[in-house]
């Protein structure tokens, strides 16, 4: 019975390349190195935007960590912040803090200068919403501080929408965003988002300390179905949907005077929005929080293969 007759397959391209160098053959085909700006780069790792001379400020509603409701999914865990917010005792519900505390923060940042794609885009506004919390156990950066952000609001258009295509991220469109001083020393901050609605706090700030900046993380989660990252509406019909962590970087330099209002004085509102019960809106006490005097660089940090069945919408 004949030899079963085998087809031939070409061989892969290194192997070639091997055969012929052991014979020999290819002195006069010499192999030219691909130029460095001609290799393909990963366009969510080259994701970079450098800002200089910000400042961040807002107001975070505070309460004794074991009376906190709600929260990230599992198994993210809410961070104690009564460092961050001036060792408050009185909570933005008038409960005593006599212990730990968390809260949820509404922050505006401006930055003097920033640039992105090489591109110098002049002031820099922007803005987030979340809370801060412990690394979870996937990540290894060791970076002390990480939030999971449940708004992240953006001014500059390219940013937003470079974030929006490589992450399939909600993020929204800033309409405004303000951070100032009035008469009297008086530190207003306006937070205006296309679709979360306007965050504003007035409070009377008190020099709590330098820190010497170092990488804040921030955690959000994306939906994996078609329907959006981040939708307070629904999915299309999708089943149940799930989600998958990304991370965004902030790499801070310098040292910032960190600045607090008195224990729980600075007022808040949120505006222009349907949530906070049946009339919309809120308004109350809170801590402000406000970090002068550093630079920052935004990057995309790493996107665990991690499944959520449940996010946090706020």
């Amino acid at each position: 019975m004949p030899s079963p007759v085998l087809p031939l397959r070409p061989l892969p391209l290194f192997v070639a390349v091997a055969l012929l160098s052991l014979a020999g053959c290819v002195g006069d085909t010499p192999v030219v190195p691909i130029p460095e700006d001609q290799t393909e780069t990963d366009p969510i790792d080259a994701f970079e935007v450098r800002m200089t001379d910000c400042i961040e400020a807002g107001g975070v509603s505070t309460y004794p960590k074991e009376f906190y409701f709600g929260g990230p999914p599992e198994p993210f865990e809410m961070h104690d912040i009564q460092e961050d917010v001036g060792g408050a005792r009185i909570s933005s519900a008038f409960f005593p803090i006599l212990d730990e505390s968390a809260g949820h923060w509404h922050m505006t940042i401006e930055c003097a200068s920033a640039w992105f794609e090489g591109e110098e885009l002049g002031p820099m506004t922007w803005g987030w919403v979340g809370a801060r919390v412990h690394a979870p156990p996937f990540d290894e950066s060791g970076h002390a501080r990480q939030f999971f952000v449940t708004d992240l609001s953006i001014q500059n258009e390219g940013v937003l929408d470079a974030l929006q295509t490589l992450l399939d991220l909600h993020a929204s469109e800033m309409w405004n965003g303000v951070v100032e001083r009035l008469p009297g020393g008086l530190i207003h901050t306006l937070l205006d988002d296309a679709e979360h609605g306007v965050y504003e706090t007035h409070w009377l700030p008190k020099e709590h300390r330098t820190v010497e900046e170092a990488t804040n993380r921030f955690w959000m989660l994306v939906a994996d179905q078609k329907g959006g990252s981040h939708d307070h509406v629904g999915f299309d019909g999708a089943a149940e949907p799930t989600y998958h962590p990304i991370s965004i970087d902030l790499a801070r330099t310098g040292t910032s005077t960190h600045l607090v209002s008195p224990d729980n004085s600075a007022w808040f509102s949120h505006s222009r929005t349907t949530h906070h019960g049946a009339t919309g809106g809120a308004a109350g006490q809170v801590v402000g929080v406000a970090y002068e005097g550093f630079d920052m660089t935004m990057t995309l940090g790493p996107r665990p293969p991690v499944v959520f069945e449940d996010s946090w919408f706020h």
